[in-house]
């Protein structure tokens, strides 16, 4: 799971069009850099969801400290390098549904978020 950093403030500073913008220019280069298998889409908001399919949680450890490398380094609108946040996780045998998966994933990305964004925190 991953969430654009201070997604608000560039709506407010630059307009929704820019905004739109943002988040056409993450979509897009998420899809340039996951495999064919992995399953990407738009959570809500500006909050994106990649299932990382027959992997381990370092695969895809290692996949979102690609992609939020590839985020800042890659994707400038106006005067800012557009940053995101990112929380992965595993399924685990004792997950009694998909809700048990995506609250670590979020709680994850909310770890990232508190300590200092732009980063990627595993769970």
């Amino acid at each position: 799971m991953l969430d654009i950093d201070f997604f608000k403030k560039i709506n407010d500073t630059y307009g929704h069009i820019i905004g739109d913008e943002v988040l056409i220019r993450v979509a897009n280069k998420i899809k340039e850099n996951i495999r064919e298998t992995d399953i990407f889409g738009r959570w809500g908001g500006e909050e994106f969801l990649i299932i990382a399919t027959n992997t381990s949680l370092e695969y895809g450890y290692n996949l979102a400290l690609k992609l939020c490398n590839v985020l800042e380094d890659e994707i400038k609108i106006k005067d800012i390098n557009v940053t995101a946040s990112f929380g992965v996780t595993q399924i685990k045998d004792d997950d009694k549904d998909e809700n048990v998966l995506l609250n670590r994933a979020d709680t994850a990305l909310y770890s990232s978020k508190e300590n200092g964004r732009n980063m990627v925190t595993k769970i």
